[in-house]
């Protein structure tokens, strides 16, 4: 069994229900703050800053990664939705400390293990969240900066702009972390 794919039973997994909100700034920096281990670290910043699913960011390729053009090339051939394969821009700063020299770009995260461990994070930290919420995040995070819901919706690979702006965009109270202060960067570098 391919441990780096999700289990096929949803109802097995941390995260059965994959509906979710997005992780308030004082929260992302409790996270990662609480994160013992650099490559779940590396993951989660990861996953909040590029809005991936857990198995497209588990699926990045470093070849996959054009660092001159500034994008990262998802394309997941067994995915039901076209919406799997799309560039997702990025700023360089994403990389930094981040050891991307062998074929994918997390080969020690697998999907049980970083189930397991946030689920185990968020528990002991009291906080109501599953793994896709990285995802809300990335959208209400773009949201609360002003990028424009269809560019959003484009990065996040939804199929239609209400599942952007209704199932995934939370009100984010005021404040900073990390996610937020890279998003902005990225923001600017696209002049958006």
């Amino acid at each position: 069994m391919d441990k780096r794919k999700p289990p096929i039973k949803k109802s097995e997994s941390p995260d059965a229900s994959e509906t979710g909100r997005a992780i308030q700034f004082c929260e992302q920096r409790a996270i990662l703050k609480a994160i013992t281990d650099k490559k779940y670290r590396d993951f989660f910043y990861f996953c909040c800053c590029t809005g991936m699913r857990v198995s497209e960011a588990l699926s990045v390729k470093v070849k996959n990664i054009d660092f001159r053009k500034r994008v990262i090339r998802i394309d997941l051939k067994d995915s039901k939705t076209k919406k799997h394969r799309r560039d997702i821009p990025f700023v360089k700063e994403l990389f930094d400390g981040m050891d991307i020299k062998g074929k994918l770009l997390f080969p020690s995260v697998t999907y049980e293990g970083s189930g397991k461990y946030f689920c185990q994070l968020y528990k002991r930290l009291n906080l109501d969240l599953n793994r896709h919420s990285t995802r809300h995040t990335f959208v209400s995070v773009l949201n609360h900066i002003g990028v424009p819901p269809d560019t959003v919706m484009l990065w996040a690979g939804h199929t239609d702009l209400k599942m952007t702006t209704d199932t995934y965009t939370h009100v984010l109270k005021n404040g900073s972390s990390p996610v937020l202060s890279y998003l902005k960067k990225l923001k600017s570098s696209l002049r958006l």
